[in-house]
């Protein structure tokens, strides 16, 4: 059940890589690991299709990027890439552990308002 909810996770939404506060180095944020690559590629280009259907889509070089990692033979490094990616997009990520007990933290993506409109962003 446990990886059930870890994918769960994985398919609102990605937050990674993002600086640790005052480290200099780029640090792990949220890091998904042993996702199966057909399921999660699979639900990475259905994010890709809403995102245009709903007049919001990525922009070329990371659907370009997202595609070469997808394809990517290699899991473990395909789910990196993919996270890398969505990361940027995230507006926070949220995690869920053992005991029902959730914990936000900030994601990178910009946290901007627009006035009389709106912005998609993951979580």
């Amino acid at each position: 059940m446990g990886g059930r909810l870890a994918w769960a996770a994985v398919v609102l939404g990605w937050c990674g890589a993002a600086a640790a506060p005052g480290s200099g180095a780029e640090a792990r944020f949220l890091p998904v690991e042993g996702v199966e690559l057909q399921p999660l590629s699979a639900a990475t280009r259905r994010l890709v299709e809403a995102l245009e259907v709903v007049g919001s889509p990525l922009p070329a070089a990371d659907v370009e990027a997202l595609e070469t990692a997808i394809g990517d033979g290699d899991a473990v490094a395909a789910s990196a890439g993919i996270q890398q990616i969505l990361d940027r997009t995230c507006l926070v990520g949220v995690t869920i552990n053992a005991e029902s007990r959730v914990s936000v933290v900030e994601g990178p993506a910009a946290k901007e308002l627009i006035q009389q409109g709106w912005r998609i962003l993951l979580v």
